[in-house]
C-alpha cells in the first residue's frame, strides 16, 4: 500500500500531486509513451519504490534533456542518499555516469538534474556536500 506524499520544505509537489489546491504543480501533460503511460506516471512509479521524489522542475529537466531514470539508476541514487543523510548532508549534488543531479537529502527530493552538456558553466551553488555514484 503506497504511503501518501507529504509536502516537503519548499520544493515543489511530488510527482502527481499538486502544489496548492486547484492550481498546477508545474508538470505539463507529457504525450503517452508507447506503453502508454506518460513520462511522469513511469517516472513516479520507479521513484516510488525507491522511496524517491522528483521536484516539478526536475521531472522538466529529465523530459527535456531526455535523461532516462532507470530502476538501476534509481537504486543507486536512493543508496547514494541514504549514504549521504548517514553523514548529515542536506543538500547534495550526486554525480553518477555522466549526470549530475541536485538533491535535497532530507526529503529524498531531486531537485534539478544535468547531463553533461548541462554542466558547462562548472560551478554549482548551494551545496554542502558531493557524492560520486559508482556503477
Amino acid at each position: 500500500m503506497a504511503t501518501p506524499v507529504q509536502p516537503n520544505s519548499g520544493f515543489s509537489a511530488a510527482i502527481g500531486q499538486t502544489a496548492k489546491p486547484g492550481r498546477s504543480a508545474g508538470v505539463q501533460a507529457q504525450p503517452a509513451a508507447p506503453g502508454g503511460a506518460s513520462f511522469a506516471d513511469t517516472l513516479a512509479k520507479a521513484a516510488e519504490a525507491h522511496r524517491l521524489k522528483f521536484s516539478a522542475h526536475a521531472q522538466k529537466r529529465l523530459a527535456s534533456r531526455d535523461i532516462a531514470m532507470d530502476d538501476g539508476k534509481l537504486g543507486r541514487l536512493s543508496q547514494a542518499i541514504d549514504q549521504a543523510a548517514a553523514r548529515g548532508a542536506r543538500d547534495s549534488l550526486m554525480l553518477m555516469d555522466d549526470l549530475g543531479l541536485i538533491v535535497n537529502v532530507p526529503s529524498r527530493t531531486v531537485v534539478t538534474a544535468m547531463n553533461a552538456g548541462g554542466m558547462e558553466h562548472g560551478v554549482i551553488t548551494n551545496i554542502d556536500s558531493t557524492v560520486i555514484i559508482r556503477s
